[in-house]
């Protein structure tokens, strides 16, 4: 395949050669960052927000993966700052598990756009031919041509021709023109002929 850069829709997205993510901790990348690291004052879930920012990053991780991964993390680092010893650690625990699911809903519901910019710089995209175009058989097709029913390459017909079925030929198909779109058989067997819509077909022509 030709290896080209990353656009949406892409069909097939490949990790980018020599790429690695950026990690800002908890917040958006850019501007102005309103997020705390530390919630509350209580466990940093700073390594968290790292990881996340590693998953969005990496091309074809899906983002449920990855946002649900946060969540084990943070609810990790949580069991790891508050050991459940009495009613004050179990009380702490509780919070800081509360504020890891805050944190899971915000990038759960928030989290699209950053999710598809990670994406957008992690990867690039397959193409079995250049510019996508289409592949008949082990042939590219030139821009503007389309895989007829033959199974070769094959012009398009313009927009807003009819497309008529026809048996000789390369394609498999002819193009009539918008007022000439009456699709008719020709003199010939597996020719055809283009009529006006408003008349009829009539012994290998235009009645």
């Amino acid at each position: 395949g030709t290896r080209t850069f990353y656009r949406e829709g892409c069909k097939k997205p490949v990790p980018k050669l020599n790429f690695t993510p950026n990690e800002n901790g908890c917040g958006p990348q850019n501007g102005f960052n309103p997020v705390p690291q530390t919630p509350l004052n209580m466990a940093s879930f700073t390594s968290a927000c790292n990881e996340h920012d590693r998953g969005y990053a990496t091309c074809n991780r899906p983002k449920a993966t990855t946002d649900q991964r946060f969540l084990n993390d943070m609810k990790l680092i949580c069991l790891r700052e508050y050991p459940v010893t009495g009613m004050y650690s179990a009380m702490s625990l509780t919070q800081c598990i509360t504020n890891a699911d805050v944190y899971y809903k915000a990038v759960s519901t928030l989290g699209d756009d950053p999710y598809k910019e990670g994406q957008a710089e992690s990867c690039d995209c397959c193409e079995e031919c250049p510019g996508d175009q289409q592949k008949c058989g082990t042939e590219c097709c030139r821009k503007g041509f389309v895989c007829g029913t033959k199974g070769l390459c094959c012009e398009d017909c313009q927009p807003n021709w009819k497309k008529c079925p026809m048996d000789e030929g390369r394609c498999g198909w002819g193009c009539c023109m918008p007022d000439l779109s009456l699709c008719c058989p020709g003199m010939q067997a597996g020719k055809i002929r283009c009529c006006s819509p408003k008349g009829k077909c009539y012994k290998g022509g235009c009645g």
